[in-house]
């Protein structure tokens, strides 16, 4: 097919401001579906958790450190597993 042009096509300038199109949040998208990517391939499960060995690194050198003191999940979520009610409940055991 040819096409006849009254005016020659010119290339639009390039814009110095690159802002409107979110040119980082494309990259952190692209990035998260990456890694969404690798972790569903088959391989997946014989692979390390990055994120989360760094993440226990961190938190074992503040322990380390003494910034950060260790709690059992239960009471760092803030339950309480002090029930006397349930020594009553017992039943009998035969010997």
């Amino acid at each position: 097919m040819t096409v006849e042009m009254t005016e020659p096509f010119v290339w639009p300038e390039e814009p110095d401001d690159i802002s409107p199109w979110e040119k980082e949040t494309y990259y952190q998208a692209r990035k998260e579906q990456i890694e969404f990517q690798d972790s569903i391939a088959p391989d997946a499960a014989r692979k390390a958790p990055e994120a989360k060995r760094k993440l226990l690194a961190e938190q074992a050198k503040l322990m380390l450190e003494g910034k950060e003191t260790w709690k059992p999940t239960w009471q760092a979520l803030g339950l309480n597993f002090d029930r006397p009610l349930l020594g009553r409940h017992r039943l009998p055991v035969e010997k």
